[in-house]
């Protein structure tokens, strides 16, 4: 039943991001690629916020630390960055890992090729 929520939702995030691509192309500035996100999710049903602070875990211990992640949506973690390089696919990893998300996204919409990384934590 987990699969078929997560997979839902990888849909609506996937669909979500290739609208925004379609409509809003390229050259605009890294926080409107944020905010047309966010407003395409909310309107196919999902929660989502930019510029989320989260709870990070350390050996099951909740720490009194945070870390903003560009956004938040679906129950799925995003972040959007100008390249997919390894340092970009790392990041997100490691966050993932030190919370209680299972999913993320690393999207790069700022180029003519839209595209998407899907990033798991092993929990």
């Amino acid at each position: 039943m987990e699969d078929i929520l997560y997979k839902r939702l990888s849909d609506e995030t996937i669909g979500a991001c290739i609208e925004v691509h379609k409509l809003m192309g390229l050259n605009l500035s890294e926080r409107i690629y944020e905010a047309c996100p966010q407003e395409e999710l909310i309107k196919r049903g999902c929660h989502a916020e930019r510029q989320k602070w989260i709870v990070i875990f350390f050996k099951g211990e909740k720490l009194d630390e945070q870390y903003k992640i560009d956004m938040f949506g679906c129950e799925q973690t995003y972040s959007t960055v100008p390249d997919l390089d390894d340092s970009h696919l790392r990041q997100p990893l490691t966050y993932l890992e030190a919370s209680i998300y299972e999913v993320g996204y690393v999207i790069k919409l700022l180029t003519r090729v839209f595209e998407i990384s899907t990033v798991g934590a092993s929990k």
